[in-house]
């Protein structure tokens, strides 16, 4: 075999294995990593279709995925209940979290509740350009051929992000003022980057036992505020808000916060935070 055969067939065995093999937990953040890398690979979803980001089983083949993963980006081990386990026993270069609460490991000591922390950090647009230049960072670190691509995706992802950032805060921006009342707190960091009333949140999380007293509260709250917005998410079983809800004229509105019926890819996140935009202008009017 001749010395260029040799030459090119070790240059194209080089490039097949450069690529990097990244794997993303939830479809809002695959959209992100897939905006950032396209051109160059394709991120793998993990959770796709109606699973629970908060639980379910992991199959043989998505085991095998992660552990092939040069990188797994994900929220946090504390949202992504199901694949916890396996998130704090991979290498920790292998993994990037959106969340990256140092805290998170604490001695006897700490009293740190982990329910003061909101994880649902993709529906605050802001958030999620700020963790798109960390993951440009971090896949230049992996591949650092394609930092030209990287960050030529990073710039055009900036401008669409600042786009969707301005343009649902003109959407919402009449609706400031009208008072809302959430089931959980998972909408609150959309409410509040949109600077929106959110008057007070049913439950803490969607998990979280609807006492007598809660309801009471949020009853008491509707009433005494007039609201005509009660918001909530697809996970939540839709006798918990009528419970809230019954006797007033209000809106009762569920919302899909992962995009569980969109199509996975770059555009998303943006098609996403619209629908969501739109949801809430609709609870509002």
């Amino acid at each position: 075999m001749s010395r260029i055969v040799l030459t090119l067939l070790f240059f194209f065995s080089l490039n097949a294995v450069a690529n990097i093999k990244v794997v993303a937990s939830i479809k809002p953040i695959h959209s992100i990593a897939s905006a950032i890398i396209q051109g160059v690979d394709e991120v793998d979803l993990l959770l796709d279709l109606q699973q629970s980001a908060h639980h379910f089983h992991l199959k043989p083949s998505q085991i095998s995925l992660l552990n092939k993963a040069d990188l797994v980006i994900a929220i946090n081990p504390n949202m992504e209940e199901g694949i916890s386990k396996i998130l704090t026993n991979l290498p920790k270069q292998k993994t990037l979290y959106v969340v990256d609460s140092e805290h998170d490991e604490h001695d006897e000591h700490d009293e740190h509740d982990e329910s003061s922390i909101n994880y649902h950090v993709w529906l605050d647009v802001s958030k999620m350009q700020l963790f798109a230049k960390k993951l440009t960072n971090k896949f230049i670190s992996l591949d650092p051929k394609n930092k030209a691509v990287f960050n030529k995706n990073l710039q055009a992802l900036e401008l669409n992000l600042s786009k969707l950032d301005a343009d649902i805060k003109v959407q919402l921006d009449q609706y400031k003022r009208t008072p809302i009342v959430s089931y959980s707190q998972a909408l609150a960091p959309f409410l509040n980057a949109n600077q929106l009333n959110l008057i007070t949140s049913v439950v803490n999380n969607h998990e979280q036992r609807l006492s007598a007293k809660r309801i009471l509260d949020a009853r008491k709250a509707i009433k005494n505020n007039s609201v005509e917005c009660l918001l909530s998410t697809v996970e939540i079983a839709p006798k918990r808000t009528r419970t809230v809800a019954e006797g007033f004229n209000i809106q009762n509105i569920s919302i899909d916060i992962i995009g569980s019926n969109l199509n996975r890819g770059p555009n998303l996140y943006p098609k996403l935070m619209h629908n969501i935009a739109n949801t809430v202008e609709h609870c509002l009017k």
